[in-house]
């Protein structure tokens, strides 16, 4: 299929699309919108990046009725900056009809949502505890639903969110379908698709290659007390737009930022210890180009699509070979070109062998072309 056009979409869709210049459909939006649009239940499995909001976005939108003010679309997300994201561009695909989305996440006052809901929203996009707090407070009604999105669900999984998620869906008591989008397909996750979807169509997606073929994979082998000197030379020589700088700890996320300032270096923070206010003001100024590097957790890792990072910087070497894949996700998108950067020591030697081998062996050895500028670099002493 050429384009979103030959799909059938709504013109006023195909339109916003055009305007957001996207060209034609990614693998998993040519297999997914024409089930989902359907009515079918669907199991996707895609990586992050995969173009896997507009696979369920797209079709919701043609499902909804505009002149039904009811919510008649749900999507479950695991975090808030997930939701923020799915909502955003859900609502820049329908900008030319009067369907809207409406993010509902905690750290946020229930009371600036309840206001928010009296516009009508179509379609929600909540995590989990404050999809239920809603649903407690009868100011979210889900009996018009006609479909059920669960998206990033092996995070939900992994966050403990499941029995929110089967709370959620047995208050979803319509005639509806049901999509459940995951990287991986653990038994958990098959076992609730089992109780809850009606002979899902499963939609497989190659995660890996798709995720990663527009990414130039480097590694950089360094000392534990030299990493700062060498993330600092690497800063320096490599031709760095935007670049997300991912360490193993809070912690670490915090020092390693504080570093970099006393360096001279425009960034920000990102971890699950600050308030929603001071993530939202970090990833402002992140997105803005007011900081140019972005040190995170994995909590950046998954689910948010941010424009135009050129470099991924593994600090640290992730002791899971997939996690790696997640976080280099964060560049090389929508056929973008992308440079990924991992930092290994000799104590992590051993996971990185491991990504190796479940990538093919396909990352380089770095080079670094230019000295670190004289000043004094501070190292530190323990992780």
């Amino acid at each position: 299929m050429n384009s979103f056009e030959d799909m059938g979409l709504n013109p006023k869709i195909v339109g916003a699309l055009d305007d957001l210049g996207f060209k034609k459909p990614f693998p998993i939006q040519e297999r997914v919108i024409p089930i989902l649009w359907s009515g079918s239940d669907v199991i996707g499995q895609s990586h992050t990046g995969s173009g896997k909001t507009a696979a369920f976005g797209l079709p919701i939108l043609e499902i909804i009725d505009e002149k039904n003010p009811a919510v008649q679309a749900l999507i479950v997300v695991p975090t808030r900056e997930l939701a923020v994201q799915v909502a955003r561009e859900i609502n820049s695909y329908a900008k030319n009809t009067y369907k809207r989305a409406l993010a509902l996440y905690g750290g946020e006052s229930i009371y600036a949502q309840l206001d928010a809901m009296r516009e009508r929203p179509q379609i929600i996009v909540g995590t989990p505890g404050r999809l239920l707090d809603h649903i407690d407070r009868k100011s979210l009604k889900l009996d018009e639903v006609l479909c059920v999105i669960l998206d990033e669900a092996d995070r939900m999984l992994d966050m403990g969110f499941i029995e929110d998620v089967e709370q959620i869906l047995r208050a979803t008591s319509g005639a509806h379908q049901t999509a459940l989008f995951s990287a991986t397909i653990p038994q958990e996750l098959l076992k609730l698709a089992r109780r809850y979807m009606k002979n899902p169509r499963e939609i497989l997606i190659e995660s890996i290659d798709l995720n990663v073929k527009e990414i130039e994979q480097h590694f950089l082998v360094t000392d534990t007390k030299k990493r700062i000197e060498s993330l600092i030379r690497l800063l320096h020589s490599e031709k760095v737009g935007r670049a997300i700088v991912f360490c193993r700890t809070k912690r670490d996320t915090f020092w390693l930022n504080r570093m970099l300032h006393e360096r001279g270096i425009s960034s920000v923070a990102i971890n699950g210890n600050l308030s929603q206010g001071q993530r939202d003001r970090a990833m402002e100024a992140f997105v803005k180009g007011r900081s140019r590097i972005m040190v995170a957790t994995d909590l950046a890792s998954r689910g948010l699509d941010i424009d135009g990072v050129t470099h991924i910087i593994n600090f640290d070497v992730p002791d899971d070979p997939y996690s790696y894949f997640h976080r280099i996700g964060r560049t090389g998108r929508a056929g973008k070109k992308g440079i990924a950067i991992t930092m290994v020591t000799p104590p992590q030697r051993a996971n990185f062998e491991r990504i190796q081998k479940v990538g093919g062996n396909v990352i380089k050895n770095a080079q670094i072309q230019r000295e670190v500028p004289q000043h004094s670099v501070a190292t530190r002493t323990s992780d």
